[in-house]
């Protein structure tokens, strides 16, 4: 994603994670051309998560820290 948009990104996952009480998730995002806004589209609770790198690690420590904060 182009990093202009970077933080309107952070917050529609922020705005996301508390209105659905969701921590492992992804949205699909589109760019609206008449406003230049970020739109979700899709929310996904259980993503594959193919294009984050390293995503074993991170998963496996997220899920340590959720066990022994």
């Amino acid at each position: 994603i182009n990093a202009e948009y970077m933080g309107e990104v952070l917050r529609l996952v922020s705005g996301t994670r508390d209105a659905m009480g969701l921590t492992l998730f992804g949205i699909d995002v589109l760019l609206d051309q008449h406003t230049d806004h970020l739109v979700v589209i899709d929310l996904n609770y259980f993503p594959s998560y193919t294009e984050v790198p390293n995503i074993h690690h991170l998963v496996l420590e997220y899920l340590r820290r959720r066990v022994r904060p």
